[in-house]
Formats: C-alpha cells, structure tokens, sequence
C-alpha cells in the first residue's frame, strides 16, 4: 500500500492494516492446503491399506470420512472466497465550507481508522479536496481499484456540527448507506466518527448502535421540553347525586388546569353539600381535548377520581309518643369515573374563565344504590 500523506501516521496505520490482511490471507491459503492434502491422504491410505492386507475396501466407512473432510473442505473454500472478495473501501475527503479544512481532514482520517476497526480493507485514494462531481468521484476511486467508497460532509450551525456519510458502490451513483450524527463539540468527533463507521460496516444506524464507550456529550444533555401554561383556579358548583335524593348540594373547590397547547390536564379538588344533610368530596385527575387553538375552545374529556359521599336521614318518633328527632347517617367513599365538557374563555390570558358540566359513575353503593349523579362547577383561572 502507498504511503499517503495523511497527519498523525493515519497512513502507517492503513498499511499496517493491509500488512494484517496479508497475513490472514496466507493463513487462510495453507489451512486450505492441508485440508486438501489431508483429504488425498485419508483416501490413498485407505486403499493402500486395502490392498496390502488383500482385504476389500469398506467403502462404507471410508464414505463417512470423505464426507467429512469434504465438508470441512467446503467450509474453508467458503471461508477463503468470503476473504478473498471482502469489501475494499476508500474515504474520500469531507466537503463542508463552514468547517476548518484541518477538522475536514481529521474527520475523514478518523473515519477511515475506525472502518479499518469493523474489518473493512482502506485503500487511500490521491484527491487532496473534495470531489467536484460524481465523474470525478468515480474516477479517483477505480484508481484505487475499491469496490465502494465514502462520501463525507460536515455543516456547522452554531456551536454544534452535523456530521453527515454516505456509502456508494463503484458504478453506481445511489448512496446504499447513509446516516448523520450532531456533535455538540469538537470532542464528540471522536464517538461521532466511531459510530458512523460502525454504521457504514454493518449498516445499523447510529442512533441504534451506540455502547457505553461512544455516547457523545450532546447526547448527555437533558431532553427539553415545551412549557405548559398553568392556570390555578377556584370553582363554584356542586353535584346532585340522582340515585339518593340528595337535591342540589352545593359547594366549592380548588382546580390546577395545564395546557400543553394539544390537551388540557386538569386536577379539582371539591367539596359539596354546604346547608344540606349530605355532604361529597372528591380528588379527580382529568385529561380534555380542546377544539381550537383560539382564546375561547370548548373541550371535552374525562377522569377519574377519589370520592365519597354520606348522607343523613331525619325520623320522628311516632304521633301518640313523646316528640324527638333521630338523626341517622350513612358514608361511603371510593373510586369513581366521570365525563365532562365545557368551554375554555381567555386561553390566551392570564385570567381565564371555564363554565363546565360533567356527570360521575361512582364504583361504590351507598344504602344498596350505586353512587351516580351530576356535577357542576365555574371555575375563574389565573
């Protein structure tokens, strides 16, 4: 291999590279020679030995011991036809006019180490810039006498830099392989680098193929995230609860209301039953879809929540009998669904103003009725 002129010895490494691959070669040449020779020897050997003593030969077991050594002659010829059409592959140098020609040069040198890491065979090529067009291309790479090629190309956007490879065929002007990693810095070439190349070996994307060794410092930074709008709120309302005789109980509570600008999540904590002989509460979390992006959407949705409700039943003692009152009551609590729907006004305010009507199923019975009924409320967000 030639000696190119490539900084750090990036050159000597590809030799070296190339001197390894030779090696291999001729291992894989003399194993395949025993293994044919073995295979003539066992079959000669056999037949001699068949004659020497007058005996037939047992053309049954020495069927299985070709058979084998066939197989395992098979196998090597796999083997070395595999090696002997291995990939070639050249880098040709990064294009990029944001990027300093040296970071070019370094990205380009780097990739080409760790292609010769995953296995490939380098073989540098004499372009000193970047390829002006695809004739260009083709013709610097059949120099080389490569069956594929890299194409690179680095484009800075502020302090970050995305870092872009494709892979062709020689003779073929679609790319069979390409991907892009972001480097949040100069550093993160390195594991940019490593695993783009891992990519173009195996044709696994970067973003699948990282380890604990290429994860990159962009990649450490926390993911952001869109800030919801937030309105605290104090409703006004109340719940009937239909199964029970109840009447109108009313109340007040507490509403938290996010808007994610795609759906509204809300959390109401209510009381019920101000001047009347049952009482309710309940802690609901809700998820709403609204209709419009505008400053007034009507929206609908559901929850779940926290419940429970108790009521209180008023006796008399009989009309021939001493006069008194008996007051007997009866509470249950426990899990319950409810839908609702309303209209949001003043989305795009501070302040915001949200009328709504809903009704709940409880999970639960109260005097052998399940737990159901109507719930109001009006609910001022700031």
């Amino acid at each position: 291999m030639k000696e190119g002129t490539n900084p750090k010895g990036t050159s000597v490494h590809l030799e070296a590279r190339g001197n390894e691959r030779l090696l291999e070669k001729a291992y894989y040449e003399q194993t395949l020679s025993y293994l044919l020779l073995g295979l003539f020897h066992s079959w000669h050997n056999a037949c001699f030995r068949a004659r020497l003593f007058g005996r037939d030969i047992d053309w049954e077991v020495n069927k299985m011991k070709l058979k084998t050594l066939t197989i395992m002659v098979i196998a090597g010829c796999m083997t070395w036809c595999g090696f002997a059409q291995a990939e070639t592959i050249t880098v040709l140098p990064f294009k990029g006019e944001s990027v300093h020609p040296q970071i070019k040069q370094a990205a380009k040198d780097a990739l080409g180490i760790f292609l010769a890491k995953n296995g490939l065979d380098i073989v540098e090529n004499t372009l000193k810039t970047a390829a002006k067009n695809r004739e260009a291309a083709e013709a610097a790479v059949k120099a080389t006498k490569a069956t594929s090629y890299v194409e690179g190309r680095i484009t800075r956007l502020g302090r970050q830099a995305i870092v872009q490879v494709q892979k062709f065929r020689v003779g073929n002007a679609s790319a069979v392989f390409s991907d892009d990693m972001t480097a949040g810095s100069p550093e993160d070439l390195h594991a940019v680098m490593q695993r783009l190349a891992k990519g173009i070996a195996t044709g696994q994307k970067s973003a699948a193929n990282e380890d604990i060794n290429t994860v990159t410092r962009r990649e450490q930074k926390s993911l952001r995230r869109r800030t919801a709008n937030q309105y605290f709120g104090l409703t006004l309302g109340g719940q009937v609860a239909a199964a029970h005789n109840t009447g109108f109980m009313p109340g007040f509570g507490f509403a938290w209301l996010f808007d994610n600008r795609n759906v509204l999540f809300g959390a109401d904590l209510r009381f019920a039953g101000i001047g009347t002989n049952s009482t309710s509460w309940e802690l609901a979390l809700a998820g709403y879809y609204p209709f419009s992006d505008t400053d007034t959407t009507p929206y609908l949705g559901g929850g779940l929540a926290l419940s429970g409700l108790s009521t209180v039943t008023e006796s008399t003692c009989p009309a021939d009998g001493p006069c008194y009152e008996d007051l007997a009551g009866e509470d249950e609590s426990g899990m319950s669904f409810f839908v609702s729907g309303g209209v949001l006004i003043g989305r795009t305010s501070t302040v915001s103003i949200r009328p709504e009507i809903g009704y709940f199923m409880g999970t639960y019975s109260l005097d052998g009725k399940v737990v159901h009924g109507a719930r109001f409320g009006l609910t001022l967000g700031f």
